[in-house]
């Protein structure tokens, strides 16, 4: 918030100082407020409310989850056993003016009043003040052991404070069971799930969505570092995730750096683009304006697929805070929903435009498919050597092509198998895939092993890999999706069955130097050193702590990916099938249309899925759990 410049001693004026987005709720609707607080003395934490007797619950992680608990809603004398804290006083009338609920701590005679929206400790003669609540206070939990004051208002927020300083470290607030976001009070920022949604900034006496400043204050790094809670190995590992996340966008920490300002992006046509058309293409005419920094880039998604990229269409040789652009968008058959940003260069983004326009065509052609399979049963080095790949690979291609062709008007089939399944050749098929047309299907199938780097990077087994050093002639997980991304196809599925095609991260969960039997198991885990700090973060890999903090990774490129194993799993194969587990239930899931649970003759991406990922659990036994992402 901006405020009024103020004389210094010396007499000079003093800086303006710098508009900064305050952050907040959206709405109230889903708030979740916190009645009675319980720590239970074992790096647990619970936050009852009012909603279906259900507790949030939140560990070392910071994660939460719901669970169902009997609660006591009452606002009378009431002892907290476990941490020895007792209410000698509970009044339910919550006035500026009146003490409505006093704490005693038996061990060392504070005492905790609340008085409206504050909270104040009389402790050895002196007072300290907990002031940042916008609601009158329901409970306070005091943990001593963690120098902590935990407090929750009907503002909907729980607070964390410093016990000794009275300082505000966190406000967590629940936006849905199991939704929360963490908020520091710089404004940064953690979101579990979808619980941005529920989130937004006023900025400049407007209100704008989270995602507009998200690259920016989305900082899961900061939130878990000013709690103070975790050790250090913990922040980095975070830290780790937020760089990987802004190097995919193209993007450094120092280039983030500066005072915000807000883009702005105008579609100058707007009134002039049809609803519906005849015509495959549509122009748009776009103003673009910052007023204190250069423009980075363009986005344009269609149907959830950007029309540049993940890193959209570069701005930069403009070397302008003020560009026009035309840019003309082919559309897919049927509706197309279209959102237009643009970006500053220092990451920020502006409000989105939306478009939706239905293209008629009088084209009956139907569109292509391509195909392409990368399989790898033996390698230079034999001792890797596995059995059912190329019948993985063969089945895909067999799957997608018999009485397949009434579909398509033509099936392009792409196979590297063994000793020509290499980095070089695998790549040079992306020239191929730019000539796709928007409205193709483009279907990539991986089997083979799964590596990982000494930086815990994720590469494919091409039949020359260096098993010791995987990134020599190893195909990098990027590269996989780079194939996909920005060709004109919007139709795309990526099919991995390997181990560690989950992503990953360093967790001290992986096995060091250890090669696993290739006749039931895909993947090979090598390390070069193991470090002893690296801790538990409670999620299985940084593809999944990825998607639980960043919401922009879900686009992506457009592809829809489901993966044989978490980044920490395996790929199995199963000598009575003759495949790997994945693949298999892939192709029963279509040949037999077993995943077409509503009849309807069609397989959505949605059905395969859910059947993919049920058929495997199963027959692995629990061994084997995959991923997707979209």
């Amino acid at each position: 918030m901006s405020s009024i410049s103020n004389l210094n001693i010396n007499g000079a004026k003093e800086e303006r100082k710098e508009k900064k987005p305050e952050i907040g709720l959206m709405s109230k609707n889903n708030e979740h407020i916190f009645r009675q607080l319980y720590f239970d003395g074992d790096k647990q934490f619970y936050g009852f409310g009012e909603q279906e007797n259900k507790a949030i619950k939140f560990n070392t992680t910071i994660t939460g989850y719901s669970e169902k608990y009997d609660v006591n809603l009452s606002y009378v004398f009431n002892t907290n056993k476990p941490n020895n804290h007792l209410i000698v006083k509970a009044v339910y009338d919550k006035s500026p003016d009146s003490e409505y609920l006093i704490k005693l701590d038996p061990k060392t005679g504070d005492t905790y009043t609340c008085r409206g929206f504050e909270i104040q400790r009389k402790t050895g003669g002196k007072t300290i003040t907990y002031k940042g609540h916008r609601g009158y206070i329901n409970d306070i939990e005091i943990i001593t052991g963690k120098n902590y004051l935990i407090s929750s208002a009907e503002d909907a927020s729980m607070n964390i404070w410093n016990l000794e300083t009275g300082e505000k470290l966190l406000s967590v607030y629940v936006v849905d069971m199991g939704k929360l976001i963490f908020i520091t009070p710089d404004n940064y920022y953690m979101a579990t799930g979808d619980a941005l949604t529920g989130l937004g900034f006023n900025f400049d006496g407007k209100v704008f969505p989270a995602e507009q400043f998200d690259i920016k204050y989305n900082r899961p790094d900061y939130v878990i570092e000013s709690f103070g809670y975790f050790e250090q190995d913990m922040v980095d590992l975070y830290h780790k995730a937020y760089l990987k996340r802004i190097s995919k966008l193209g993007f450094t920490e120092e280039m983030l750096e500066g005072k915000i300002n807000l883009p702005e992006l105008k579609i100058n046509n707007l009134n002039e683009i049809p609803l519906k058309t005849t015509t495959q293409n549509i122009s748009v005419d776009l103003s673009m304006s910052d007023k204190n920094y250069d423009l980075d880039r363009v986005n344009v998604y269609v149907n959830d697929v950007p029309l540049f990229g993940t890193k959209g269409m570069s701005l930069k040789d403009d070397k302008s805070g003020n560009i026009k652009k035309k840019i003309d968008i082919p559309l897919s058959k049927g509706d197309n929903i279209i959102y237009i940003s643009c970006l500053n260069e220092k990451g920020i983004e502006s409000l989105k435009e939306e478009l939706s326009v239905h293209y008629e065509s009088s084209d009956n052609t139907k569109p292509n498919l391509y195909l392409i399979s990368l399989a790898v049963a033996e390698y230079e080095d034999s001792q890797y050597n596995i059995r059912y790949t190329i019948n993985d690979g063969e089945g895909f291609i067999k799957l997608f092509t018999e009485n397949n062709s009434k579909n398509f008007n033509h099936i392009y089939v792409d196979t590297f198998y063994n000793a020509s399944c290499t980095r070089e050749n695998v790549l040079a098929v992306k020239d191929k895939l730019m000539n796709t047309d928007v409205d193709d299907y483009v279907y990539v199938h991986i089997a083979g092993h799964g590596l990982l780097d000494d930086n815990l990077d994720f590469y494919f087994a091409t039949a020359d890999i260096n098993f010791a050093h995987p990134s020599r002639n190893g195909l990098k997980y990027d590269e996989i999706e780079g194939l996909l991304d920005g060709i004109p196809a919007r139709n795309k599925l990526l099919l991995m069955d390997a181990c560690h095609s989950g992503e990953v991260d360093k967790d001290d969960d992986f096995a060091v130097n250890t090669v696993t039997d290739g006749d039931d198991t895909r993947g090979v885990t090598m390390f070069s050193t193991k470090a002893t700090g690296t801790p538990k973060t409670g999620l299985q890999n940084s593809f999944e702590l990825m998607k639980l903090l960043f919401a922009d990774l879900k686009k992506g490129t457009g592809t829809v990916v489901i993966s044989a194993a978490s980044g920490g799993g395996y790929a199995l194969e199963n000598e009575d099938i003759e495949n790997g587990i994945f693949t298999y239930c892939l192709i029963e899931a279509v040949s037999k249309g077993r995943a077409d649970v509503n009849e309807d003759k069609e397989i959505t991406v949605s059905e395969l899925r859910t059947y993919i990922f049920d058929g495997v659990k199963r027959l692995s036994g629990g061994k084997q759990q995959p991923t997707s992402r979209s």
